[in-house]
């Protein structure tokens, strides 16, 4: 219709496609079925899209929630080996104080308080802090003031800032518990402010950090350090600054730091730098879903447009111009995409509210998961995307109508471009659904194996509980050891448990307390290379707990009990003096077999012994296997177990065997009580649990790509199928003259059958192809599977083509049931 002369031009455009929209609605709908799978088709491809880029830009995308971000950076010491090590107060001392590339620099550590006086007793996760801390970060509490310089000073009065969510949980978010007590390990705190939600960088409470205690514990490495870079200083540069500033570290502490340097990066970074790789994977794999969803559309209108090929015609017959006709066809595409959108973001509501609860690992930035207005506009740019994916080409080859053809006899025209361009859509959509099915198998394979880890204990029946003892109220190694000694006890002796232990190290948990040891007869380790071992604090128990195999010698026994100070003197530069004349039992050790293995290879190992730091000498007295105490992907590491009898520690972990584990719970929280009702409860956790959560995260990468592929899947199947009965109906005249001049039915079946195994098979090449060169960015999140494994390969290349031959299997029934007469009459 030419625009009118009489009319402005944006009014003229904007009837035009008024009347567009309400012609396409009324197309749409007089084709139910059609406009339903199309629709339903894109909300699968763009809801997926809209979900995946919804945790990528939580995750990856958004800037930190600081003020100048990119200029936050974590400073680690550099020493061993490793790259990501704690820090000495001594060494930050000395980092704050003469680098040139900081603008502000702070130290923190993990605590965890118990909370009492405010309901039942609470374990805070708290951060112990300089008093610096927030300004580095540059925020400000939402209620009351941050820490000030004195604050974090040995006579400084103990205060206390509240984070968010403790604020709401316990204190109703009532602003006036600015200036109350409370009581953090039997310690008066003043509140004297409550933060804002942080999400990952939030903590229950933030208390200060005795920064004079700090440096005076040469040797104690059990902080981090985060700095704010000055503007214009590179990461690179700070790095080269700090260096120097180590070295002379390493000058004035030669026992303590040799060896020792310094690491800087990025926060953000640290934070996200193990996701960004399998979430941009998954964002990979969603668009390679919304293109199979766009193929199957595409198909879908060009089979209608060529059903309304004489409409047409007619159409442009009657002065209809090509650009019209275009954009009719278009505007339907627009309306169905939309459609689409709309019950994409119904989906992705729904998926954003499942993904964290899915994941069953720590997920960073996983609370800034929201369906905001970033996720809204890559919608309607995706909506927008698939409108042109879908109509664009239908809409060239519809607006361009045969005239004789259609105006001269009213036949329909088969084969051609048609029949060719719908081969192509199908082989694309075969070879984008191989390579994510790999890709999906191949994290599915790798998965699988992980599970088939052996981890060294039995998970089974197993139920653990924290047992966070307060310094002020167990003071000394004697309390700590009757402590838990007498929960253990009591809970052996309780209907139903099998053994209860007790560890400071649970396997598969927060790791490792590496520590240096010096072995009796050989020579001392040269400073910055000593040899290391994780070390654990047990009771005897602990090992039938778990089922920790013994393969040498004996377990700890009640004889092994000392009354003396504890063995390891952690922050002294000499050995204690003896503070008892009666003799003590000889220190001990229980230790696994790889640590067995590397320190006394080829040797009888009962009997042997070492030194940890200034402790005296520790015979071995049994050898147990193997336990993967980090990560079920981390080879066992040299283990030694303590005793709690001659260790004792404030900090343990229960660990409870029973047939019917979970049922123990309020018998363990009974024994806990009756020892101290101003206890808090730790977490309780069954074991199995824990373990299923130790590989939460490839559990989440192969859930990511097995969704996106069970989606491209069923699009490529109904493609398949789409394609197999288009060509079927096209094709009706052809074989019915086929079956009129004798052709049987498997020459029929034949005939049907081989086509879109011809498709298939070309797509199946294609996808291997392009699997062999996409699967290669998998490589580091596979284990005991290559990225080219043939029998990954193998078989999704038969699964694929099995089930795209059986979505063939109707459309080639009804071409076998073609009536030779009827087809003819028809055409």
């Amino acid at each position: 219709m030419p625009l009118d002369p009489t009319r402005s031009l944006p009014f003229e455009i904007m009837d035009h496609l008024w009347q567009d929209l309400r012609f396409a609605t009324r197309t749409l709908m007089r084709s139910p079925a059609l406009t339903t799978v199309a629709i339903l088709t894109l909300a699968l491809g763009i809801g997926a899209n809209s979900s995946v880029f919804s945790l990528v830009d939580a995750v990856l995308f958004r800037p930190l929630p600081f003020v100048d971000p990119d200029r936050l950076v974590m400073i680690y010491e550099k020493a061993h080996g490793f790259d990501h090590g704690n820090v000495s107060g001594h060494e930050f001392v000395a980092w704050r104080k003469e680098n040139r590339s900081f603008d502000r620099m702070a130290m923190y550590s993990y605590a965890g308080l118990t909370l009492t006086g405010h309901g039942e007793p609470l374990t805070v996760n708290a951060q112990s802090v300089t008093a610096n801390f927030f300004d580095v970060l540059r925020q400000r509490p939402l209620v009351g003031r941050a820490f000030q310089i004195g604050d974090d000073q040995p006579d400084a009065p103990p205060t206390v800032i509240l984070g968010h969510s403790l604020w709401t949980s316990r204190f109703g978010e009532d602003s006036s518990v600015i200036g109350r007590r409370i009581i953090l390990d039997d310690i008066p705190h003043q509140v004297i402010g409550v933060m804002a939600a942080r999400g990952d960088m939030d903590s229950d409470a933030w208390v200060p950090l005795d920064i004079v205690a700090e440096a005076q514990r040469v040797g104690k490495h059990s902080n981090r350090v985060i700095g704010r870079l000055k503007p214009g200083v590179t990461i690179h540069a700070a790095q080269n600054d700090l260096a120097g500033v180590a070295r002379g570290v390493e000058r004035d502490y030669p026992d303590a730091n040799a060896g020792h340097s310094v690491n800087v990066a990025s926060l953000y970074e640290e934070m996200v730098g193990d996701v960004r790789r399998p979430f941009l994977i998954a964002l990979g794999a969603a668009a390679f879903v919304l293109l199979l969803a766009c193929a199957n559309v595409a198909h879908l209108l060009l089979t209608r447009a060529a059903a309304r090929q004489k409409e047409f015609a007619i159409r442009a017959a009657l002065g209809a111009g090509r650009a019209r006709l275009a954009r009719q066809l278009v505007t339907e595409s627009l309306l169905l995409s939309v459609a689409g959108g709309a019950l994409a973001l119904v989906i992705a509501a729904w998926l954003i509210d499942l993904l964290p609860s899915l994941s069953a690992v720590h997920i960073p930035r996983v609370a800034e998961l929201s369906l905001d207005r970033r996720v809204v506009g890559v919608t309607g740019f995706l909506c927008l995307c698939a409108a042109l994916l879908c109509g664009l080409i239908p809409a060239l080859r519809a607006s361009t109508p045969r005239l004789k053809l259609w105006m001269g006899d009213g036949t329909r025209a088969t084969g051609g471009p048609g029949r060719r361009l719908a081969g192509l859509l199908v082989v694309s959509e075969v070879a984008i659904a191989l390579m994510l099915l790999i890709g999906a198998g191949l994290t599915v394979k790798s998965f699988a194996n992980l599970m088939r880890i052996d981890p060294g204990f039995d998970s089974r029946n197993v139920l653990t509980v924290a047992l966070p003892l307060p310094g002020l109220r167990y003071p000394g190694a004697e309390k700590q050891r009757s402590a838990v000694n007498q929960v253990v006890e009591n809970l052996a002796h309780a209907p139903g448990v099998e053994f209860v232990g007790a560890t400071t190290a649970l396997p598969l948990g927060p790791c490792c307390n590496g520590m240096g040891i010096t072995i009796e007869g050989k020579p001392a380790p040269v400073a910055g290379h000593e040899i290391k071992a994780n070390m654990a604090i047990t009771t005897a128990s602990y090992f039938q707990a778990l089922h920790i195999p013994l393969r040498r010698g004996r377990l700890f026994n009640a004889s092994d009990a000392r009354v003396s100070v504890p063995l390891i003197r952690w922050f002294a530069q000499q050995p204690p003096p003896p503070r008892f004349n009666e003799p003590q039992p000889a220190p001990v050790a229980v230790i696994s077999e790889t640590m067995a293995k590397q320190f006394w290879p080829d040797e009888p190992v009962i009997g042997k012994r070492f030194r940890v730091l200034f402790s005296p000498w520790i015979t071995v007295v049994g050898v147990v296997g193997d336990v993967r105490q980090s990560a079920l992907v981390e080879p066992p590491t040299p283990q030694m177990y303590l005793s709690s009898l001659q260790e004792p520690n404030a900090s343990m972990t229960l660990v409870v065997r029973a047939a019917h584990a979970a049922s123990v719970a309020p018998v363990v929280r009974q024994q806990i009580r009756a020892l101290d009702k101003e206890l808090p409860i730790g977490a309780m956790e069954m074991m199995d649990r824990t373990v299923w959560n130790s590989i939460g995260r490839p559990r989440f990468n192969a859930l990511l790509l097995g969704a996106s592929s069970a989606i491209a899947l069923l699009l490529a199947v109904i493609g398949v199928y789409g394609v197999i009965a288009y060509s079927v109906q096209r094709r009706t005249h052809e074989i019915g003259i086929r079956r009129a001049l004798g052709a049987q039915t498997r020459d029929v079946l034949r005939l049907v059958l081989g086509h879109a195994l011809s498709l298939v098979l070309g797509g199946v090449l294609i996808g291997v192809f392009g699997a062999i060169a996409l699967t290669r960015l998998l490589t580091t999140l596979l284990y005991g599977v290559a990225p080219t494994d043939p029998a990954t390969f193998v078989s999704v290349a038969v699964l694929l083509t099995g089930v795209a031959l059986l979505a063939c299997y109707v459309p080639s029934q009804r071409a076998t049931r073609v009536d030779p007469t009827d087809a003819l009459r028809a055409e």
